[in-house]
């Protein structure tokens, strides 16, 4: 089996891609490389294409079908050499540049499988992942028509703007049309949701969390309440661990792979038996290959139990619990989280800020040993 290949992160590219520039700039080189989702573009002032109205030469992009990798931008490098020294001699010409513009000469449909094929070919990808992160956008696009800029558009468009959705169908149309070699920004429409824009709920503190497991009524839900309690688990992943006797749990299907997961409060292990499996009777399995697993466990403690929390609180309240509290450092407690330590901190620093300095400045006033005030003469 081929050794995977780590995704490089966005800092590494960006500083790539920089150094790729900088080495074109100093061969002057008319052509620099830029990315835009997952492919290499040239830009550069081109020709204008075979039946375009403008008559003079302007700033363009061409899809290089290289992906963002050390290797692609090595290769895009060299052919943006060659692609400068064409426009310095004249002999530049869009005949080359076909196979890249010939996305409308096939059905959608047809482009969706070969972007699947060559996904596929470089990354590592499970079938649900396909399903939800791919063909849940793909599939909105007319299947037997062309495919075309305002195809694309139009759908980016359909989504709510500056939500979830809209960025992520610009991000995933985006890398399509890339690889079809469509001359379209996408990403000009994703909007300004993230994370950071995201306003910090209050998070249900550790006395509520331990009074509201014991309203639920049913041992089963019971437990696994307490197990994403515990563990900080994504909701799924307490259907896929495997408890050890160290009280330590392996987590063996989820986000991001395999890991270890620790308890925090581990008294908690005890008090609610929770070395002892008793998961609800669900076809867990069945029900996370569809995607609806996270679903039906939020509806039953949200609807069925009335709980007044989102069941993902509570591993929201693990990440504060472990930092605050037992004052673990972000690289620890991303990993026990399953996160990087950007995605962690991203996730999290809105809650961070104001609790951490309230916790240490608690910790400050309340030390035995903190300075008192000077003393002073009445007079």
């Amino acid at each position: 089996m081929p050794k995977a290949v780590c995704p490089l992160d966005d800092a590494t590219i960006a500083d790539l891609l920089k150094q790729a520039n900088a080495y074109l700039k100093a061969e002057r080189t008319r052509v620099t490389l830029v990315r835009a989702g997952d492919m290499i573009y040239f830009r550069g002032t081109f020709p204008p294409k075979p039946g375009s109205k403008k008559p003079l030469p302007y700033q363009q992009k061409i899809a290089s079908r290289l992906p963002v990798s050390r290797q692609g931008i090595k290769k895009a490098r060299a052919e943006a050499i060659l692609i400068g020294a064409k426009l310095v001699s004249g002999d530049f010409s869009w005949d080359e540049f076909n196979y890249r513009t010939k996305a409308a000469q096939l059905k959608t449909s047809t482009w969706i499988r070969k972007f699947e094929k060559d996904y596929r070919a470089t990354h590592q990808l499970r079938d649900r992942t396909w399903r939800e992160n791919w063909l849940k956008y793909l599939h909105q696009l007319p299947q037997q028509g062309r495919l075309t800029p305002e195809t694309l558009v139009k759908l980016a468009l359909s989504k709510k703007p500056n939500s979830s959705s809209r960025r992520l169908c610009c991000q995933r149309l985006q890398a399509f049309a890339n690889f079809a070699g469509v001359d379209v920004d996408l990403l000009q429409y994703q909007g300004n949701y993230g994370r950071s824009k995201v306003k910090a709920r209050e998070l249900p503190s550790d006395e509520a969390i331990a009074e509201w497991r014991e309203i639920i009524p049913n041992d089963r839900w019971q437990y696994l309440y307490g197990l994403i309690t515990v563990y900080g688990l994504r909701p799924h992943e307490a259907f896929f661990g495997e408890m050890k006797d160290d009280h330590s749990l392996v987590i063996s299907v989820g986000k991001t792979g395999q890991r270890v997961a620790k308890p925090f409060y581990p008294e908690w292990v005890d008090l609610w038996h929770l070395e002892s499996p008793n998961l609800p009777l669900i076809d867990a399995e069945n029900s996370y290959h569809k995607g609806n697993l996270g679903k039906k466990i939020s509806n039953q403690f949200r609807t069925k139990y009335k709980m007044p929390f989102k069941v993902y609180d509570l591993r929201h309240a693990f990440a504060i619990r472990t930092h605050v509290s037992f004052g673990l450092p972000e690289s620890v407690c991303a990993k026990l989280m399953g996160h990087s330590v950007e995605e962690h901190m991203r996730t999290y620093q809105k809650w961070l800020d104001g609790t951490r300095s309230d916790a240490a400045i608690e910790r400050a006033l309340t030390r035995s040993d903190r300075p008192m005030p000077p003393s002073t003469n009445p007079l």
